[in-house]
C-alpha cells in the first residue's frame, strides 16, 4: 500500500525532477504555470498552453525517462507559446500545426538529452528532415505535402 504511487503522483515526481535539474532549471516558471489534470479522455498528454492534461493509462504505462520527455514536451508548447504564436495555423489546418509544434519540440528535447534522461514514447513524432527548421517552416511543408496528396486523391477518383 505505501508503496503504490498514482499516476498523478508520477507526474508530479517528474516536474519536480525537470524544475529540479541543471539542464531544465531555466523552465522553472513554465513548470509552475497552470493546472495538471489527469483526464481518462486523452490517447497520452496535452496542454491549452496553460494547462496540462495526461492519461492515467498512458502514464502508467511509460518508463521515468518517458514521462519526464512527456512532461518536458507539454511544456514546451507553453514556452515557446505555440497555442499562440501558431494561432493563425492552428485555426486552418489544427493537425498540421499540432504536428509540426510536436516535430520541432521532440528534436530539441532528443538534442537536449544525449544521455537519455528525457526520451521521445513510442509513435512520438521526429523525423530529422526536420532539423533547423521553424515550427512555421515545418507547418507549410506538412500542409503543402497534405494538399499535393488530396490532389491526387481527388484525381484518381
Amino acid at each position: 500500500m505505501f508503496n503504490t504511487i498514482t499516476p498523478a503522483q508520477r507526474v508530479r515526481k517528474a516536474v519536480s525532477a525537470l524544475s529540479n535539474s541543471e539542464r531544465y532549471r531555466h523552465m522553472a516558471g513554465i513548470f509552475m504555470l497552470g493546472e495538471r489534470e489527469m483526464s481518462d479522455h486523452i490517447p497520452t498528454a496535452c496542454t491549452d498552453g496553460k494547462n496540462e492534461w495526461y492519461s492515467p493509462e498512458y502514464v502508467k504505462t511509460i518508463s521515468d525517462a518517458v514521462l519526464r520527455g512527456a512532461v518536458l514536451h507539454e511544456n514546451k508548447h507553453k514556452d515557446h507559446r505555440h497555442m499562440h504564436a501558431l494561432e493563425s495555423l492552428f485555426n486552418k489546418d489544427p493537425e498540421c500545426a499540432n504536428k509540426a509544434a510536436d516535430y520541432v519540440i521532440n528534436l530539441e528535447i532528443v538534442d537536449e538529452n544525449p544521455d537519455g534522461w528525457c526520451q521521445l514514447g513510442e509513435g512520438w513524432l521526429y523525423d530529422e528532415q526536420y532539423r533547423g527548421m521553424g515550427s512555421v517552416q515545418v507547418f507549410w511543408k506538412l500542409y503543402n505535402e497534405k494538399q499535393q496528396q488530396q490532389q491526387q486523391q481527388q484525381q484518381q477518383q
